[in-house]
């Protein structure tokens, strides 16, 4: 049965895994691209809900 998973009978650049990196160049910079992207992501979000309990919290202390 062919896919168009990586490593999927059919496959035509016959690659195995995903963590051996054998994806196309094209693939590997939308690859890494997206997993920066998503660790900003994160980091932004996280640091937006730090800042978020130090304000309720500073609010706490004076009300």
């Amino acid at each position: 049965m062919t896919g168009l998973h990586p490593g999927a009978k059919g496959d035509p650049d016959g690659a195995g895994p995903v963590v051996e990196f054998k994806m196309s160049p094209n693939m590997r910079v939308i690859f890494f691209s997206s997993l920066i992207a998503f660790t900003l992501l994160f980091y932004w979000m996280f640091t937006l809900r730090v800042r978020t309990a130090q304000v309720e919290a500073h609010n706490h202390q004076r009300g």
